[in-house]
């Protein structure tokens, strides 16, 4: 389902609007949208958008939730509650999960002298734990300031 916009680009009275079209569509239209006659006013472009976008110049995304992309097309793969971003997909993490797809348990603060992915396991010496190799291999020391 397509919808028209008005925009602020006149043509000029002699300019025929196929003329017009080529230029205006990189200029005016954005994510795939075009710029066609307008219906009402000869004189007058108007943007159609494609599937997922909306706006005055098809700038806003309105893919619904778990697609992205061009005509919403692609599925999001974001997981545990992640937010994926309607233009390229990206996921933003809900606090305790990271990774692509928001699927890596452990994002923690945690205090000083505790690790895990809910920070559950207290460290006795966290100098012996380390050089045990006792810790996921995308851990990092983290300190609550």
């Amino acid at each position: 389902m397509s919808q028209k916009w008005t925009c602020v680009h006149l043509l000029p009275p002699s300019s025929s609007s196929s003329k017009i079209d080529a230029n205006c569509s990189s200029d005016l239209c954005h994510n795939g949208g075009a710029c066609v006659p307008s219906e009402h006013n000869d004189n007058e472009q108007v943007c159609e958008c494609t599937t997922g976008f909306t706006g005055a110049k098809c700038q806003i995304d309105v893919c619904p939730t778990g697609r992205f992309g061009v005509d919403c097309m692609q599925l999001c793969k974001c997981q545990n509650g992640a937010i994926c971003d309607p233009k390229d997909g990206t996921c933003e993490c809900s606090p305790g999960w990271s990774g692509k797809k928001c699927d890596k348990a452990g994002q923690c603060s945690c205090s000083p002298g505790w690790l895990g992915p809910t920070c559950q396991v207290e460290m006795l010496d966290p100098n012996n734990i380390a050089n045990r190799g006792d810790l996921p291999e995308d851990w990092e020391w983290r300190v609550k300031r």
